[in-house]
C-alpha cells in the first residue's frame, strides 16, 4: 500500500482478497455518497449511503491481479441538488 496516493499495487500476479468496513454519516448537503474500489479502473465492489443517520458500510472482493496493477477505494458524493 502506497501510503502517499492510497493504491494497493500487486508486488506479484495472482488472486487477492480485498475488505473494507467503516462508519459514515450522510451530511444536510449531501443526497447520497458512494464509496466504491476498483482494480485498474474496473469496479471490484461498491456501496451506497442515503440516510440522514450514521450507516454502516462494507466491501469485499476477489480478484485476479497482474504484477503492477493497482487497486484503490474512492468516494463520490451527490448533493439534493443534484441527484437525480
Amino acid at each position: 500500500m502506497n501510503i502517499a496516493t492510497g493504491l494497493f499495487t500487486a508486488p506479484v500476479a495472482g488472486t487477492y482478497y480485498f475488505a473494507w468496513t467503516g462508519v459514515t454519516k450522510t451530511e444536510a448537503l449531501v443526497h447520497m455518497k458512494s464509496f466504491y474500489m476498483t482494480a485498474n479502473a474496473n469496479y471490484l465492489c461498491s456501496t451506497f449511503s442515503k440516510t440522514a443517520w450514521w450507516a454502516s458500510i462494507k466491501c469485499q472482493a476477489i480478484t485476479s491481479l497482474k504484477m503492477g496493477n493497482t487497486v484503490g477505494v474512492y468516494l463520490d458524493t451527490w448533493n439534493a441538488a443534484s441527484a437525480t
